[in-house]
């Protein structure tokens, strides 16, 4: 019924992801912690995003996850082999960095709704 036609490459796909976001990801921080002063708040916001997209983009290396279209689940198939039990921890981990991840972007467009709407509400935060 499912025919994954890009799993050959699916463990390339992933290990360049992380590559590029290990070599990436110094660069990233430092020009946010560092070289952008003048977004005060908002720059912490930015950093927040960063770490939590380096630390998601770990597990889908780690985890190889493929997706059972149109079924909405997916099949973990590990780059090492681990019990059921750890794979079932790297999941929860990964869906809590997820969430995280995702909350991150919610409360940084908040925080950029509320600075351009100002009044009392935009200068509190």
């Amino acid at each position: 019924m499912y025919e994954n036609y890009l799993q050959p490459i699916e463990g390339y796909v992933f290990g360049t992801c992380l590559i590029v976001e290990l070599i990436l990801m110094p660069l990233m921080a430092y020009l946010t912690a560092f070289r952008s002063r003048q977004m005060k708040r908002y720059r912490f916001y930015i950093l927040n995003n960063v770490i939590w997209c380096f630390l998601f983009d770990i597990g889908p290396f780690v985890l190889r996850p493929t997706f059972t279209f149109p079924a909405g689940c997916l099949i973990m198939r590990p780059i090492i082999g681990i019990s059921a039990n750890v794979a079932r921890a790297w999941a929860f981990m990964l869906l809590v960095v997820c969430i995280n991840m995702e909350m991150g972007v919610v409360w940084s467009l908040f925080y950029r709704y509320a600075q351009v709407r100002g009044g009392w509400f935009g200068k509190k935060i």
